[in-house]
C-alpha cells in the first residue's frame, strides 16, 4: 500500500467513525505511520473549511501526537473560530510540546470565551506552556496571566511558577 493510499485509507476510516462510540484511541495505537496522515489531513481540512473532519484530525492528533501539527494547530487556534473545539487544539498542542505552540498559547491565555466563564481554555494553555518548559513559555504565563482573568486560570499559573521556584 502506498503512502497516499494509506492515508487515504486512514481518511475514509476516521470520517467514519462515530463520535460517541469508544474505541478510536485503541484504533489509532494499533496504526504505524499516520503522523504523515493526521498533518495533511489537518491542513487539507482546514484548507477546506470541512471543520467537522479538521475537528476528527485534532481528536487523532492527541492520540498520536507530533511537531508537525503545531502550525495548523496554531493557525485555527489564532482564527478563535466558533465552530471548532479549542480545547481539544490547546490539548493536541500540549500533546506535541513544540516550543514554536508558545505565541498562540500566549495568546489563547488572554482569551475566554462568553460560554467558558471558568476560562478552561485559557488554564489548558497555562498547562500547554508548561509542558513546553522553555524561559518563553514561562514567561507567556508570568506576563499574560492577570487577577482579572477566571480564579481557576490564576490558580493554575499560580501552581506552575510556584512549583518552578
Amino acid at each position: 500500500m502506498t503512502a497516499t493510499d494509506h492515508c487515504r485509507a486512514f481518511d475514509e476510516r476516521l470520517r467514519a467513525w462515530v463520535l460517541h462510540e469508544g474505541g478510536l484511541r485503541e484504533w489509532l495505537r494499533e496504526q504505524e505511520g499516520l503522523e504523515p496522515c493526521i498533518s495533511a489531513g489537518l491542513r487539507s481540512t482546514r484548507e477546506a473549511g470541512d471543520w467537522p473532519a479538521f475537528e476528527r484530525y485534532v481528536i487523532a492528533a492527541l492520540y498520536v501526537p507530533s511537531r508537525t501539527y503545531t502550525a495548523t494547530l496554531c493557525e485555527v487556534l489564532d482564527e478563535r473560530r466558533e465552530d471548532v473545539n479549542n480545547e481539544d487544539i490547546v490539548d493536541a498542542l500540549n500533546e506535541g510540546q513544540d516550543r514554536f505552540a508558545v505565541p498562540s498559547l500566549r495568546r489563547a491565555v488572554r482569551w475566554i470565551p462568553d460560554a467558558d466563564e471558568d476560562g478552561q481554555l485559557a488554564r489548558k494553555a497555562v498547562w500547554a506552556l508548561n509542558r513546553i518548559g522553555t524561559p518563553e513559555a514561562y514567561e507567556a504565563i508570568r506576563d499574560e496571566v492577570t487577577p482579572d482573568l477566571p480564579f481557576k486560570v490564576v490558580e493554575a499559573a499560580e501552581h506552575v511558577l510556584l512549583g518552578r521556584e
